[in-house]
């Protein structure tokens, strides 16, 4: 069928290289075209490279994409609520600077949640 892309199957014993040119153990699934991107997903983002799922609200994941974290699942430890309206729980602001947080960067994102954003970028 012209323009379906085909399966080239499982890696040989003792691995192979596939036509994107990265290694694949015996095994793996290799790879149906050239562009394809190693471990890379796009499972309800077509247009975003993505990496494994994380939490955005309590009982959802979603694909994270690459280069983004989900608010809820970087300060649920730090938060009460329903999932809809989230508000800063007991935590003592030096527990909070022990997880990487600020108090002013745990209400921004608690604000940025609640106005509906679920991701932000990671600054590396």
């Amino acid at each position: 069928m012209a323009g379906k892309l085909e399966s080239k199957g499982k890696a040989k014993s003792g691995g192979e290289i596939g036509i994107n040119g990265e290694y694949y153990k015996g095994g793996q699934y290799l790879p149906a075209n050239k562009k394809t991107i190693k471990g890379m997903t796009n499972i309800n983002f077509p247009n975003v490279k993505t990496k494994g799922f994380q939490l955005t609200e309590p009982g959802k994941t979603e694909p994270k994409p690459i280069g983004y974290q989900s608010i809820f699942s970087h300060i649920q430890n730090f938060i009460d609520g329903n999932g809809q309206e989230l508000k800063r729980n007991h935590h003592s602001d030096n527990t909070i600077s022990n997880y990487g947080l600020t108090p002013k960067t745990l209400q921004k994102h608690i604000d940025q949640y609640n106005s509906g954003v679920r991701w932000f970028k990671v600054v590396q």
